[in-house]
Protein backbone atom coordinates (compact mmCIF):
# COMPACT_ATOMS: atom_id res chain seq x y z
CA UNK A 1 0.00 0.00 0.00
CA UNK A 2 2.88 2.19 1.01
CA UNK A 3 4.64 1.64 -2.20
CA UNK A 4 1.24 2.52 -4.17
CA UNK A 5 0.74 5.90 -2.40
CA UNK A 6 4.29 7.10 -3.29
CA UNK A 7 3.44 6.08 -6.47
CA UNK A 8 0.57 7.94 -6.97
CA UNK A 9 2.70 11.16 -5.46
CA UNK A 10 5.21 10.79 -8.04
CA UNK A 11 2.33 10.70 -10.75
CA UNK A 12 1.21 13.68 -9.58
CA UNK A 13 4.82 15.17 -9.92
CA UNK A 14 5.66 14.48 -13.41
CA UNK A 15 4.37 17.46 -15.04
CA UNK A 16 7.20 19.33 -13.25
CA UNK A 17 9.54 17.07 -14.13
CA UNK A 18 8.98 18.04 -17.65
CA UNK A 19 10.95 21.09 -17.46
CA UNK A 20 13.86 19.62 -15.41
CA UNK A 21 17.45 20.51 -16.40
CA UNK A 22 18.76 17.21 -17.55
CA UNK A 23 15.65 16.61 -19.89
CA UNK A 24 17.43 19.39 -22.51
CA UNK A 25 20.04 16.60 -23.40
CA UNK A 26 20.23 14.72 -25.87
CA UNK A 27 20.85 11.72 -23.84
CA UNK A 28 17.26 12.17 -22.10
CA UNK A 29 15.86 9.49 -24.43
CA UNK A 30 14.57 7.19 -21.93
CA UNK A 31 12.58 10.29 -20.04
CA UNK A 32 11.26 11.64 -23.26
CA UNK A 33 10.31 8.29 -24.60
CA UNK A 34 8.02 7.90 -21.61
CA UNK A 35 6.54 11.39 -21.37
CA UNK A 36 5.60 10.99 -25.10
CA UNK A 37 3.49 7.50 -24.17
CA UNK A 38 2.37 9.40 -20.45
CA UNK A 39 0.74 11.79 -22.89
CA UNK A 40 -0.61 9.86 -25.07
CA UNK A 41 -2.17 7.29 -22.57
CA UNK A 42 -3.82 10.51 -21.01
CA UNK A 43 -4.93 11.61 -24.53
CA UNK A 44 -6.29 8.24 -25.11
CA UNK A 45 -8.03 6.70 -22.37
CA UNK A 46 -6.82 8.77 -19.34
CA UNK A 47 -3.94 9.21 -17.11
CA UNK A 48 -2.11 6.05 -16.46
CA UNK A 49 -2.12 4.63 -13.15
CA UNK A 50 1.26 4.00 -11.05
CA UNK A 51 0.92 0.24 -11.80
CA UNK A 52 0.89 1.16 -15.35
CA UNK A 53 3.74 3.80 -15.28
CA UNK A 54 6.06 1.16 -13.40
CA UNK A 55 5.46 -1.55 -15.48
CA UNK A 56 5.91 0.69 -18.86
CA UNK A 57 8.96 1.95 -16.90
CA UNK A 58 10.43 -1.62 -16.63
CA UNK A 59 9.51 -2.49 -20.31
CA UNK A 60 12.01 0.33 -21.39
CA UNK A 61 14.47 -0.74 -18.78
CA UNK A 62 14.61 -4.88 -20.48
CA UNK A 63 17.49 -5.71 -21.84
CA UNK A 64 19.65 -2.42 -20.59
CA UNK A 65 23.14 -3.52 -19.50
CA UNK A 66 23.30 -0.15 -16.44
CA UNK A 67 26.82 -1.30 -15.86
CA UNK A 68 28.42 0.05 -18.25
CA UNK A 69 26.86 3.63 -18.02
CA UNK A 70 28.19 6.83 -18.19
CA UNK A 71 26.91 8.99 -15.27
CA UNK A 72 25.00 11.75 -18.38
CA UNK A 73 23.66 8.08 -19.62
CA UNK A 74 22.25 7.61 -16.39
CA UNK A 75 20.84 10.30 -15.40
CA UNK A 76 17.90 10.43 -17.21
CA UNK A 77 17.23 6.38 -15.71
CA UNK A 78 17.68 7.98 -12.48
CA UNK A 79 14.43 10.26 -12.56
CA UNK A 80 12.47 7.33 -13.56
CA UNK A 81 12.69 5.40 -10.66
CA UNK A 82 10.96 7.43 -8.67
CA UNK A 83 8.05 5.99 -10.83
CA UNK A 84 9.17 2.08 -10.74
CA UNK A 85 11.47 1.52 -7.88
CA UNK A 86 11.93 -1.92 -8.84
CA UNK A 87 14.56 -0.24 -11.08
CA UNK A 88 15.86 1.82 -8.65
CA UNK A 89 18.43 -1.27 -7.48
CA UNK A 90 19.52 -1.50 -11.00
CA UNK A 91 19.97 2.38 -11.35
CA UNK A 92 21.67 2.76 -7.62
CA UNK A 93 23.99 -0.20 -8.23
CA UNK A 94 25.68 1.98 -11.01
CA UNK A 95 25.53 4.86 -9.26
CA UNK A 96 27.28 3.31 -6.14
CA UNK A 97 29.94 2.55 -8.34
CA UNK A 98 30.31 5.94 -10.33
CA UNK A 99 30.71 7.70 -6.71
CA UNK A 100 33.86 5.84 -5.78
CA UNK A 101 34.99 7.50 -8.65
CA UNK A 102 37.98 10.25 -8.03
CA UNK A 103 36.36 12.71 -10.62
CA UNK A 104 33.89 15.53 -10.05
CA UNK A 105 31.47 13.46 -11.75
CA UNK A 106 32.00 10.84 -9.05
CA UNK A 107 31.34 13.38 -6.63
CA UNK A 108 27.95 14.65 -8.70
CA UNK A 109 26.91 10.79 -8.51
CA UNK A 110 27.60 10.74 -4.90
CA UNK A 111 25.50 14.21 -4.03
CA UNK A 112 23.09 12.83 -6.34
CA UNK A 113 22.63 9.27 -3.99
CA UNK A 114 22.67 11.50 -0.80
CA UNK A 115 20.01 13.89 -2.41
CA UNK A 116 17.81 10.83 -3.43
CA UNK A 117 18.44 8.89 -0.19
CA UNK A 118 14.91 8.48 2.12
CA UNK A 119 15.77 9.63 5.63
CA UNK A 120 17.54 6.49 7.60
CA UNK A 121 18.58 6.41 11.31
CA UNK A 122 20.47 9.60 12.25
CA UNK A 123 23.62 7.79 12.41
CA UNK A 124 23.08 6.08 8.36
CA UNK A 125 22.81 9.61 7.25
CA UNK A 126 25.14 11.09 9.02
CA UNK A 127 27.68 8.63 7.55
CA UNK A 128 26.29 9.08 4.40
CA UNK A 129 26.89 13.27 4.02
CA UNK A 130 30.37 12.09 5.88
CA UNK A 131 31.25 9.72 2.54
CA UNK A 132 29.95 12.62 0.63
CA UNK A 133 31.98 15.26 1.98
CA UNK A 134 35.06 12.79 2.01
CA UNK A 135 34.88 12.60 -1.54
CA UNK A 136 38.18 14.23 -2.71
CA UNK A 137 36.13 15.96 -5.64
CA UNK A 138 33.70 17.87 -3.32
CA UNK A 139 34.50 21.29 -3.64
CA UNK A 140 35.05 20.99 -7.00
CA UNK A 141 31.37 19.40 -7.69
CA UNK A 142 29.99 22.19 -5.81
CA UNK A 143 31.95 24.64 -7.70
CA UNK A 144 30.32 22.64 -10.80
CA UNK A 145 26.79 23.36 -9.68
CA UNK A 146 25.80 20.87 -6.81
CA UNK A 147 25.67 23.04 -3.89
CA UNK A 148 21.88 23.39 -4.21
CA UNK A 149 21.32 19.68 -4.26
CA UNK A 150 23.78 19.42 -0.59
CA UNK A 151 21.71 22.21 0.68
CA UNK A 152 18.51 20.09 -0.13
CA UNK A 153 20.02 16.84 1.13
CA UNK A 154 21.49 18.58 4.70
CA UNK A 155 17.55 20.81 4.87
CA UNK A 156 16.39 17.31 5.55
CA UNK A 157 18.80 15.93 8.19
CA UNK A 158 17.06 15.59 11.95
CA UNK A 159 19.08 17.35 14.36
CA UNK A 160 20.81 14.38 16.03
CA UNK A 161 22.43 13.51 12.49
CA UNK A 162 23.75 17.45 12.53
CA UNK A 163 25.25 16.94 16.26
CA UNK A 164 26.75 13.70 15.13
CA UNK A 165 29.25 15.85 12.79
CA UNK A 166 28.80 19.67 13.46
CA UNK A 167 32.24 20.51 12.41
CA UNK A 168 31.37 19.55 9.26
CA UNK A 169 28.60 21.38 8.78
CA UNK A 170 30.21 24.56 9.85
CA UNK A 171 32.81 24.08 7.09
CA UNK A 172 30.28 24.69 4.38
CA UNK A 173 30.80 28.37 5.60
CA UNK A 174 33.68 28.35 3.44
CA UNK A 175 32.27 28.43 0.94
CA UNK A 176 31.11 31.49 0.75
CA UNK A 177 33.97 33.22 0.09
CA UNK A 178 34.57 31.26 -2.61
CA UNK A 179 34.33 31.74 -6.44
CA UNK A 180 30.59 31.30 -7.29
CA UNK A 181 28.00 32.27 -9.69
CA UNK A 182 24.85 34.27 -9.32
CA UNK A 183 22.80 30.97 -8.86
CA UNK A 184 25.24 29.74 -6.53
CA UNK A 185 25.54 32.39 -4.51
CA UNK A 186 21.42 32.63 -4.31
CA UNK A 187 21.47 28.84 -2.97
CA UNK A 188 23.53 30.15 -0.03
CA UNK A 189 20.09 31.12 1.46
CA UNK A 190 19.60 27.18 1.78
CA UNK A 191 23.05 27.49 3.85
CA UNK A 192 21.41 29.75 6.30
CA UNK A 193 18.09 28.29 6.63
CA UNK A 194 19.58 24.85 7.49
CA UNK A 195 21.82 26.43 9.57
CA UNK A 196 19.31 28.53 11.00
CA UNK A 197 17.52 25.02 11.74
CA UNK A 198 20.19 23.77 13.61
CA UNK A 199 21.58 26.84 14.94
CA UNK A 200 21.33 25.19 18.74
CA UNK A 201 23.69 22.28 17.23
CA UNK A 202 25.85 25.00 15.42
CA UNK A 203 25.81 27.84 18.00
CA UNK A 204 23.56 30.98 18.03
CA UNK A 205 26.84 32.87 17.29
CA UNK A 206 28.25 31.27 14.33
CA UNK A 207 24.85 30.96 12.82
CA UNK A 208 24.44 34.45 13.08
CA UNK A 209 28.07 35.52 11.67
CA UNK A 210 27.21 33.49 8.82
CA UNK A 211 23.96 34.92 8.09
CA UNK A 212 25.95 38.01 7.88
CA UNK A 213 28.88 36.95 5.73
CA UNK A 214 25.82 35.71 3.37
CA UNK A 215 24.14 38.82 3.43
CA UNK A 216 26.91 40.71 2.31
CA UNK A 217 27.73 38.53 -0.21
CA UNK A 218 24.38 38.61 -1.73
CA UNK A 219 24.76 42.70 -1.08
CA UNK A 220 27.60 42.84 -3.28
CA UNK A 221 26.19 40.34 -6.05
CA UNK A 222 23.73 42.77 -6.49
CA UNK A 223 25.61 45.73 -7.19
CA UNK A 224 27.59 43.50 -9.57
CA UNK A 225 24.12 42.62 -11.45
CA UNK A 226 22.74 45.77 -11.31
CA UNK A 227 26.33 46.85 -12.44
CA UNK A 228 25.86 44.03 -15.42
CA UNK A 229 22.33 45.17 -16.32
CA UNK A 230 20.87 41.80 -15.39
CA UNK A 231 17.64 43.26 -14.57
CA UNK A 232 15.81 39.60 -14.06
CA UNK A 233 19.07 38.22 -11.95
CA UNK A 234 19.17 40.83 -10.09
CA UNK A 235 15.34 40.70 -8.72
CA UNK A 236 16.02 37.30 -7.68
CA UNK A 237 18.80 38.13 -5.77
CA UNK A 238 17.18 40.68 -4.36
CA UNK A 239 14.45 38.29 -3.20
CA UNK A 240 17.14 36.17 -1.70
CA UNK A 241 18.76 39.11 0.03
CA UNK A 242 15.10 39.92 1.55
CA UNK A 243 14.85 36.16 2.82
CA UNK A 244 18.35 36.03 4.18
CA UNK A 245 18.15 39.72 5.59
CA UNK A 246 14.45 39.33 6.98
CA UNK A 247 13.24 39.36 10.50
CA UNK A 248 13.02 35.93 11.19
CA UNK A 249 16.39 34.67 9.82
CA UNK A 250 17.40 37.56 11.90
CA UNK A 251 15.80 36.08 14.86
CA UNK A 252 13.65 39.34 14.83
CA UNK A 253 10.21 37.62 14.51
CA UNK A 254 9.15 34.94 16.97
CA UNK A 255 8.46 37.10 20.32
CA UNK A 256 9.13 39.93 18.69
CA UNK A 257 6.65 43.16 17.32
CA UNK A 258 5.22 42.15 14.04
CA UNK A 259 7.23 43.83 10.94
CA UNK A 260 5.43 46.15 9.10
CA UNK A 261 2.80 44.96 7.03
CA UNK A 262 0.87 47.57 5.08
CA UNK A 263 -2.26 47.21 2.62
CA UNK A 264 -2.98 48.64 -0.42
CA UNK A 265 -6.33 47.06 -0.70
CA UNK A 266 -8.82 45.87 1.68
CA UNK A 267 -11.85 44.03 1.60
CA UNK A 268 -13.37 44.43 4.71
CA UNK A 269 -16.06 47.73 5.78
CA UNK A 270 -13.82 49.22 7.26
CA UNK A 271 -10.61 49.76 5.62
CA UNK A 272 -7.46 48.69 7.55
CA UNK A 273 -3.91 50.19 6.33
CA UNK A 274 -1.50 48.38 8.00
CA UNK A 275 -1.46 45.36 10.81
CA UNK A 276 -0.99 47.88 13.51
CA UNK A 277 -4.61 48.85 12.82
CA UNK A 278 -5.63 45.31 14.33
CA UNK A 279 -3.40 46.07 17.57
CA UNK A 280 -5.29 45.10 20.55
CA UNK A 281 -6.96 41.88 18.59
CA UNK A 282 -5.81 38.64 18.00
CA UNK A 283 -4.89 38.11 14.64
CA UNK A 284 -4.53 35.03 12.27
CA UNK A 285 -2.75 35.90 9.33
CA UNK A 286 -3.65 33.39 5.60
CA UNK A 287 -0.51 34.06 3.75
CA UNK A 288 -2.59 32.74 -0.08
CA UNK A 289 -3.15 33.48 -3.77
CA UNK A 290 -6.08 32.61 -6.19
CA UNK A 291 -3.50 30.75 -7.96
CA UNK A 292 -2.62 28.37 -5.17
CA UNK A 293 -4.76 24.95 -4.87
CA UNK A 294 -3.70 24.25 -1.46
CA UNK A 295 -4.60 27.84 -0.02
CA UNK A 296 -8.12 27.55 -2.03
CA UNK A 297 -8.27 23.84 -0.91
CA UNK A 298 -8.18 25.17 2.94
CA UNK A 299 -10.56 27.85 2.78
CA UNK A 300 -13.41 25.84 4.81
CA UNK A 301 -10.86 25.46 6.77
CA UNK A 302 -10.24 28.99 7.25
CA UNK A 303 -14.37 29.50 7.31
CA UNK A 304 -14.67 27.09 10.41
CA UNK A 305 -11.91 28.81 12.38
CA UNK A 306 -13.92 32.08 11.59
CA UNK A 307 -16.72 31.17 12.60
CA UNK A 308 -15.59 29.82 15.66
CA UNK A 309 -14.60 32.99 16.89
CA UNK A 310 -17.37 34.95 15.59
CA UNK A 311 -17.72 37.88 18.36
CA UNK A 312 -14.59 37.20 19.80
CA UNK A 313 -11.48 39.70 19.25
CA UNK A 314 -9.84 37.70 16.57
CA UNK A 315 -9.35 38.93 13.40
CA UNK A 316 -8.63 36.12 10.73
CA UNK A 317 -7.22 38.43 7.53
CA UNK A 318 -6.38 36.69 3.87
CA UNK A 319 -3.10 37.90 2.66
CA UNK A 320 -1.89 38.14 -0.83
CA UNK A 321 -0.36 40.46 -2.89
CA UNK A 322 -0.60 41.38 -6.73
CA UNK A 323 0.10 38.53 -8.96
CA UNK A 324 -0.21 40.24 -12.42
CA UNK A 325 -3.19 37.28 -12.57
CA UNK A 326 -6.24 36.09 -11.11
CA UNK A 327 -7.19 32.61 -11.42
CA UNK A 328 -11.36 32.38 -10.55
CA UNK A 329 -12.80 29.00 -9.67
CA UNK A 330 -13.77 27.03 -13.24
CA UNK A 331 -12.64 29.68 -15.22
CA UNK A 332 -9.08 30.73 -17.44
CA UNK A 333 -6.73 32.67 -16.33
CA UNK A 334 -7.55 36.37 -16.16
CA UNK A 335 -4.19 38.94 -17.41
CA UNK A 336 -4.06 41.72 -14.85
CA UNK A 337 -0.34 42.62 -15.79
CA UNK A 338 0.20 46.48 -15.24
CA UNK A 339 -3.57 47.14 -13.44
CA UNK A 340 -3.52 46.96 -9.19
CA UNK A 341 -7.37 48.13 -9.86
CA UNK A 342 -8.48 45.11 -12.53
CA UNK A 343 -6.92 42.51 -9.94
CA UNK A 344 -7.79 44.12 -7.03
CA UNK A 345 -11.88 44.55 -8.54
CA UNK A 346 -11.80 40.85 -8.96
CA UNK A 347 -11.14 39.64 -5.49
CA UNK A 348 -14.71 40.46 -3.90
CA UNK A 349 -16.65 38.53 -6.87
CA UNK A 350 -14.03 35.66 -5.81
CA UNK A 351 -14.75 35.93 -2.20
CA UNK A 352 -18.13 35.76 -2.60
CA UNK A 353 -17.88 32.93 -4.66
CA UNK A 354 -15.69 30.82 -2.40
CA UNK A 355 -17.91 31.93 0.67
CA UNK A 356 -15.39 34.15 2.67
CA UNK A 357 -16.69 36.22 5.19
CA UNK A 358 -13.22 37.18 6.44
CA UNK A 359 -11.63 39.88 5.27
CA UNK A 360 -8.86 39.84 2.18
CA UNK A 361 -5.81 41.88 2.06
CA UNK A 362 -3.41 43.36 -0.99
CA UNK A 363 -0.26 43.89 1.38
CA UNK A 364 2.54 46.30 0.02
CA UNK A 365 5.13 43.42 0.37
CA UNK A 366 5.06 40.35 -1.03
CA UNK A 367 3.07 37.28 -0.67
CA UNK A 368 6.03 35.29 0.13
CA UNK A 369 6.97 37.73 3.22
CA UNK A 370 10.63 37.41 3.59
CA UNK A 371 10.13 38.72 7.23
CA UNK A 372 8.31 35.88 8.16
CA UNK A 373 10.01 33.77 5.94
CA UNK A 374 7.64 32.59 3.87
CA UNK A 375 8.88 29.77 1.35
CA UNK A 376 5.64 28.48 0.67
CA UNK A 377 1.70 29.11 0.66
CA UNK A 378 -0.38 28.48 2.41
CA UNK A 379 1.23 30.41 5.53
CA UNK A 380 -0.41 30.74 8.71
CA UNK A 381 1.15 33.26 11.42
CA UNK A 382 -0.16 34.25 14.80
CA UNK A 383 0.09 37.47 16.57
CA UNK A 384 -1.19 37.98 20.11
CA UNK A 385 -2.71 41.83 20.93
CA UNK A 386 0.16 43.26 21.76
CA UNK A 387 1.28 42.77 18.30
CA UNK A 388 3.65 40.46 18.95
CA UNK A 389 4.36 37.53 16.87
CA UNK A 390 3.78 34.01 18.91
CA UNK A 391 3.68 31.59 15.36
CA UNK A 392 4.16 31.22 12.10
CA UNK A 393 4.63 28.38 9.37
CA UNK A 394 1.42 26.99 10.33
CA UNK A 395 -0.94 25.01 7.49
CA UNK A 396 -4.41 26.26 7.74
CA UNK A 397 -5.58 22.72 7.73
CA UNK A 398 -3.71 21.98 10.64
CA UNK A 399 -6.35 20.07 13.67
CA UNK A 400 -8.70 22.69 14.38
CA UNK A 401 -7.72 22.15 18.13
CA UNK A 402 -4.55 22.91 17.70
CA UNK A 403 -5.02 25.97 16.06
CA UNK A 404 -7.54 27.40 18.54
CA UNK A 405 -5.89 26.17 21.68
CA UNK A 406 -2.90 28.95 20.16
CA UNK A 407 -5.59 31.21 19.83
CA UNK A 408 -6.91 30.63 23.41
CA UNK A 409 -4.10 31.55 24.65
CA UNK A 410 -3.22 34.03 23.58
CA UNK A 411 -6.97 36.08 24.66
CA UNK A 412 -6.29 34.85 27.83
CA UNK A 413 -3.67 36.39 28.44
CA UNK A 414 -4.28 39.57 27.06
CA UNK A 415 -7.45 39.09 29.54
CA UNK A 416 -9.83 38.82 26.49
CA UNK A 417 -12.99 36.34 26.45
CA UNK A 418 -12.85 33.05 24.31
CA UNK A 419 -14.96 30.50 23.71
CA UNK A 420 -15.69 27.00 25.28
CA UNK A 421 -11.97 25.22 23.76
CA UNK A 422 -12.25 22.12 21.22
CA UNK A 423 -10.92 18.69 22.17
CA UNK A 424 -8.87 17.07 20.59
CA UNK A 425 -11.09 14.09 20.65
CA UNK A 426 -14.11 15.98 19.22
CA UNK A 427 -11.90 17.70 16.76
CA UNK A 428 -11.23 14.47 15.28
CA UNK A 429 -14.27 13.47 15.42
CA UNK A 430 -15.85 16.26 13.38
CA UNK A 431 -17.24 18.17 15.82
CA UNK A 432 -17.07 21.06 18.03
Amino acid sequence: MRTRTLLAAAALSLGGLLSGPAFGQADADPYRAFVTWYQQQSADSGRPDPDAMAAKIMEMAEGIDFAGMSFESLRPWTQLTRFAPDLATRVDTRLEVLAKEDSVDGARVAIMRLSQARPGSPEEMASMVATVMDHPKFNEALAAGELGNVLSALGRLPGEAVAAMPERIRGLADLIDGEMSPAQIMSLRGLAEMMQTHKDVLGADFFATTRTRIADRMRKATTELADAGDERTLERMKDALAYVDGAFMRGELLEHPAPPVTFDWWSGEETMDSLADLKGRVVVLDFWATWCGPCIASIPNIKKLVEHYEGYPVTVVGVTSLQGRHYPQGGDPIDCTGDPQKEYGLMPEFMQQMGMTWPVAFSTQNVFNPDFAVRGIPHVAIIDAEGVVRFRGMHPASPMAEKTQKIDMLLAEAGLPHPAPISAELDAAGGE
